[in-house]
């Protein structure tokens, strides 16, 4: 489930990276102030995206690897990503 998430994180990304170089390539043609900052926006959201789907694939990668066989209860981690206006931030908490 991890790997399948961060798959889509990284799509995020790509999606990001494209939409961010359309912005860029209109602003090169003739500047716009709200154009350029929205570019450097999907800027931003590309590397979270990236950054975030590659760590959920690896994670997905080394648990499915490792699994669990202890008979204790299962391990849960819980990540939140957060963007906003000129900011992206992320939380994790869990139990081991």
């Amino acid at each position: 489930m991890l790997v399948i998430i961060g798959v889509a994180g990284i799509v995020t990304g790509a999606v990001c990276t494209y939409q961010a170089l359309a912005d860029f390539s209109q602003v090169e043609k003739k500047y716009d102030p709200q154009l350029a900052s929205r570019g450097h926006d999907f800027a931003a959201a590309q590397w979270v995206g990236y950054g975030v789907g590659g760590a959920l694939v690896a994670a997905g990668i080394i648990l499915a690897v490792t699994g669990n066989t202890s008979s204790s209860p299962p391990s849960r981690v819980v990540f939140v990503p957060v963007l906003g206006p000129g900011s992206a931030t992320a939380t994790m908490a869990g139990t081991f």
